[in-house]
């Protein structure tokens, strides 16, 4: 069962369409689709999974590749780095790595480390777009 879960999520929602969580009910997530209409939809969290973390979306999510590092720029020095070839995460420090992230379960982990470190939101809309045929 996905777990820790906060508004502004991505998640595969009941239906396995990628959904932004924009709130929460008793035991489920609601979020709101603008395809043809705005309209909410429920999902219970329990059908929820999380999106696997590819090469590809981390590209799309502001990740910089240099040979099998990718690299999150987090500001004043401070990364978050992914090594492909050892699929381990970790933060560096002025180039220097400082500490072991173990629990980046998927892409809604991802948002809430970025978060916490940074107040910021990892853009991520080409999710919703890709799933929902959105043209914005």
């Amino acid at each position: 069962m996905i777990t820790e879960l906060r508004k502004g999520n991505y998640v595969i929602g009941e239906s396995g369409r990628v959904v932004r969580i924009d709130g929460f009910m008793q035991e489920s997530i609601y979020m709101k689709v603008e395809d043809e209409r705005v309209r909410h939809i429920v999902h219970k969290v329990k059908y929820c999974n999380p999106i696997q973390l590819t090469n590809d979306i981390l590209m799309k999510s502001g990740f910089i590749q240099t040979g099998h590092l990718f690299s999150f720029d987090l500001g004043e020095g401070f990364k978050i780095v992914y090594n492909d070839a050892l699929k381990n995460w970790h933060v560096s420090i002025h180039s220097t790595t400082t500490a072991s992230i173990n629990d980046i379960k998927g892409f809604h982990s991802l948002q809430n480390i970025v978060n916490s470190l940074t107040g910021k939101e990892i853009e991520a809309n080409f999710l919703i777009q890709k799933s929902y045929g959105n043209k914005r």
